[in-house]
């Protein structure tokens, strides 16, 4: 008695629910052909619309795993400059500055007392904690000064979105965002700092501030 619709079966994801109540969007089972999913709630912007279908990066809507409309999240593109961000892979253009896709950030470089310093000064003030970098990986090989210099002056990083040494400017020389481990500053910069687990003293950072400004010959 009372009942709204009996199919003779116990499924839940066809017309008629085992509790023998007609199958509509909202009641949290997934009817199959009819439905893309059901989250039994009334939230329009998450990973179920009312509708009952699957949120897309070209809806007009905010929901899924988006960040902002149609971008951001583990599924659509980078979001524009000025759109919402948790990080900085949700940005296509840019770095998640609270919550904000916003443009790089400038380097923070210690104080250093200027000098001019060659390739050879500077490679073998920090050859001892290259490490693997140094043997080859992502393009970087450091059996020389030359090797050293040729590695990284004018040649694009891998992800950011600058050349590793750009002579004279120190700014933008994504190698020295990564001594100094302010990587996230620079559009497409991720990862750890260099050289992993062996920091570079202060010293040795200041030779490579001054290597960089002294046009990285």
């Amino acid at each position: 008695m009372g009942d709204v619709h009996d199919n003779g079966n116990t499924a839940h994801d066809d017309a008629c629910l085992n509790s023998c109540k007609l199958a509509v969007c909202g009641d949290g089972f997934v009817h199959v052909g009819v439905e893309q999913c059901d989250d039994a709630n009334d939230k329009e912007a998450d990973t179920c619309d009312n509708s009952c279908v699957k949120p897309t990066c070209g809806d007009g809507l905010r929901n899924g795993f988006e960040t902002d409309i149609d971008c951001g999240g583990v599924y659509c593109d980078g979001c524009l400059l000025g759109q919402g961000c948790a990080g900085n892979l949700d940005c296509g253009d840019g770095i998640c500055t609270q919550n904000e896709c916003s443009p790089s950030l400038p380097l923070q470089p210690p104080e250093c007392a200027p000098a001019n310093v060659s390739a050879t000064q500077a490679y073998d003030a920090v050859k001892a904690v290259c490490g693997c970098h140094g043997g080859g990986a992502a393009g970087l090989k450091f059996s020389t000064a030359q090797t050293f210099r040729d590695s990284m002056v004018k040649v694009a990083a891998q992800t950011a979105a600058m050349d590793l040494v750009t002579p004279n400017n120190i700014g933008q020389s994504y190698l020295l965002f990564k001594v100094l481990d302010q990587q996230g500053k620079v559009v497409g910069g991720r990862g750890g700092p260099m050289p992993l687990g062996k920091p570079l003293s202060a010293a040795q950072t200041c030779m490579l501030l001054n290597w960089v400004e002294s046009g990285a010959g």
